[in-house]
């Protein structure tokens, strides 16, 4: 029990860290544009905070209560979850990136047109 209460503390922690340094290169950068990218900036780390923490969160719960005796299917659902987790950041916040898809347009176009010739 020692260690999921260690496990909540650090991952906590952990969380209040990675918010502060987050909202602290946010702001700084939000001090050099005008208040219609604020807000754009505002809203999109508000979006990855709403996706990102279930999916951070619902990870870390299964692993609080694997512990002990008897917890193998929860072991291999947080070991599951754990493995993912990178997977789906990619998928949300790479694959879904407007900038992304414009640039490997742009490559593909360049590409094609280097094709052609």
């Amino acid at each position: 029990m020692f260690n999921a209460q260690v496990n909540a503390v650090l991952l906590s922690i952990s969380m209040i860290s990675v918010s502060r340094n987050q909202c602290k290169k946010h702001f700084e950068v939000s001090k050099k544009k005008e208040p219609t990218k604020i807000f754009k900036t505002g809203k999109q780390l508000l979006k990855t905070t709403i996706i990102l923490l279930p999916l951070f969160c619902f990870t870390w719960v299964i692993g609080l209560f694997a512990v002990g005796p008897g917890t193998e299917v929860l072991v291999v659902l947080f070991i599951l979850s754990n493995t993912l987790q990178g997977l789906l950041i990619f998928l949300l916040h790479v694959v879904r990136h407007e900038k992304v898809w414009s640039r490997i347009k742009k490559h593909f176009t360049t590409l094609k047109e280097k094709v052609k010739q």
